[in-house]
This record gives C-alpha cells, sequence and structure tokens, in this order.
C-alpha cells in the first residue's frame, strides 16, 4: 500500500533488541500516514464512493476502490512495531474517554484470539523485550481492542468494518518495523498462520 515508505525506509539490524521502531515507512512522499487517511466512521456513514474518495491520497483512494467494489466478509491488514491481534473500534466517539467497542466485539476477540493462539509468540508474548519501550507489551493473550491500546482515527481497519461490514482485525506480526532480512521467513511464517486460523473456522 505505501511504496514510497518501503523505498525511503531502513531495516531493523539483524535480532536487534529492542528494534528501531520509529520508521518513516509510516507516511508516503507526500508525508502522508495512509493508516489514517481513511474515512472516519464517526464522521458519518457517507455511501456515496465518489465523496469518500474526496481530498484522499492516491494510495488510499485505489485500496478503498478496491474494498467498496470487492465487499470482503473477512480480512486483515498485517503491520509491525508490536506482536498483537488488535480488533476495532481503533478511535472513539468524538467526546467519549471509554473504549468504543463494536456490536461485534465477542465475535472480533474471537477472532483475534484464534490468531494469537496460532502464534505462540503473540498468545506468550516471549518476544516482547524487543518492542520499543512504550508500545504496550506485553499483552494479555496477545490481544487487545485498538482504542483502548491508542486511537486512531482513519485506520483502514474501522474503514473496512463500519463502511462494508468487513469483519478486519490488525495482525501486529514484529516488534520492528521494518525486520531485517534474515528474519522475514519468521515473520512470513506467522503470516501463514492466519490461512490456518480460516481454515479452522
Amino acid at each position: 500500500m505505501n511504496p514510497d515508505g518501503f523505498e525511503m525506509s531502513n531495516f531493523s539490524p539483524q535480532n536487534a533488541s529492542p528494534c528501531t521502531h520509529r520508521s518513516i515507512a509510516r507516511k508516503n512522499n507526500n508525508r502522508v500516514d495512509l493508516n489514517r487517511n481513511f474515512p472516519r466512521v464517526n464522521s458519518g456513514h457517507v455511501k456515496n464512493l465518489q465523496l469518500l474518495l474526496r481530498g484522499r491520497q492516491i494510495e488510499t483512494q485505489s485500496v478503498m476502490k478496491w474494498i467498496m467494489t470487492n465487499p470482503f466478509v473477512l480480512s486483515a491488514n498485517f503491520h509491525g512495531g508490536a506482536v498483537v491481534a488488535n480488533f476495532p473500534w481503533d478511535s472513539k466517539k468524538p467526546g467519549q474517554e471509554k473504549v468504543f467497542l463494536t456490536a461485534d466485539t465477542t465475535s472480533f476477540r474471537e477472532l483475534a484470539l484464534t490468531y494469537s493462539k496460532y502464534n505462540p509468540t503473540m498468545f506468550q508474548q516471549s518476544t516482547s523485550e524487543r518492542c520499543v519501550p512504550g508500545t504496550g507489551a506485553p499483552f494479555k493473550n496477545g490481544i487487545i481492542n485498538g482504542a483502548a491500546w491508542y486511537e486512531v482515527r482513519g485506520s483502514m481497519q474501522d474503514f473496512n468494518y463500519g463502511f462494508t461490514n468487513c469483519m478486519e482485525i490488525t495482525l501486529e506480526v514484529s516488534c520492528c518495523k521494518h525486520p531485517h532480512p534474515q528474519e522475514l521467513p519468521e515473520v512470513s511464517f506467522y503470516i501463514g498462520h492466519y490461512q490456518k486460523c480460516q481454515q479452522k473456522r
């Protein structure tokens, strides 16, 4: 989704502890964090795609068109910077301090826990010491509600669920934002766990 950020970022040293966390890969060449560039659920449910696309980054627009024209039922997006399964909502209602949960929170918890249990590193939080202090680790059973962790407004996860009813969770699969190439096979292995979880359901 963000080739600009990938080109600008540098991977962490192999087996770094803690990892190099604050990566410039979060933003595209226009200095926009794309995972905060989607329409906000709390701003009103506008279903007109052209209105929703207005003012968005070109990368965000492309993903939105794909999502809106090919409605999914279940999905996951993969991040780095922590090792945890995160479920909606990522943001709170304006003026609301308490955690903002969905009507499907029980199902979302089950989805997140299903993945976490198939990923021992996540469920047991056995690599949490590699995460940069302040990330919130360790996480109980390797799962967390997004807004309870930290608030993100305009995330793809919230857009997917709020605008298309897709049950999407976010899987943070590495303490490193940009893992060292030698560590990629392990990260890919944990991504493969998601496919196994789908087959089990």
